[in-house]
């Protein structure tokens, strides 16, 4: 895809790691593009609106997210200037990396779970979601925990950034697994009834977790 096709508009914000430097993405702003020359984007800060110096033919990777596609390209800057405030101009990517971010789409996760079985008025038991999307998952556990067709109460505690968000759901079991000489077991899960409050909680969860494997978290 190319980068006039991705939806940016002036103004949209976007991440810039400079060289091989994965541990450090600084806030840059988008503000422009000329097909045939180059983008356009504000110079690369710290949280303390302090400008990080960038030299031409240094190169850089912009990450950002534009009518719900994470993308990210690698460039080479071409040109800096200070005046009338600092920006950059990089050279036209050849390839730009996209993910839609789509309801169905699964991220890995390793989320502790308390589990009820509804339809045969079980007691609470553990297990691990290991997948998640909007619409299901897949839970992993050591007992026995249903069979296709059954109702599971799931709760669980996810971490968004700093907060913990409590969420519940009721699921049903499409498909059941076993592991090791069955002392594994994998469901395969449909979510069936989920407050909107908690399905707010999810959906940031797995947009966090799809945005943290692309490296723009």
């Amino acid at each position: 895809m190319k980068v006039e096709e991705l939806g940016l508009s002036v103004g949209d914000a976007m991440k810039l790691q400079i060289g091989d430097d994965s541990n450090h993405r600084y806030p840059v702003v988008y503000y422009g593009i000329n097909p045939s020359g180059s983008v356009i984007v504000s110079a690369p800060s710290t949280g303390e609106d302090k400008m990080i110096f960038v030299r031409e033919g240094q190169l850089v990777t912009l990450r950002f997210v534009a009518k719900n596609v994470a993308s990210g390209f690698t460039s080479r800057v071409l040109i800096t200037r200070g005046q009338p405030y600092p920006y950059l101009h990089l050279e036209i990517p050849k390839e730009v990396q996209t993910v839609e971010v789509r309801k169905g789409v699964r991220v890995a996760t390793d989320v502790s779970v308390t589990v009820m079985n509804k339809t045969h008025s079980s007691p609470a038991l553990t297990g691990h979601m290991i997948d998640m999307s909007c619409t299901g998952g897949r839970l992993e556990a050591n007992t026995k925990l249903a069979l296709p067709g059954n109702t599971l109460s799931l709760t669980m505690n996810l971490k968004i950034e700093d907060i913990s968000c409590l969420i519940t759901m009721d699921c049903s079991v499409t498909n059941v697994k076993e592991y090791k000489d069955g002392t594994v077991f994998r469901y395969g899960l449909n979510i069936e009834n989920i407050d909107d409050e908690d399905m707010v909680a999810m959906r940031a969860y797995i947009y966090q977790e799809i945005l943290r494997s692309i490296h723009m978290i």
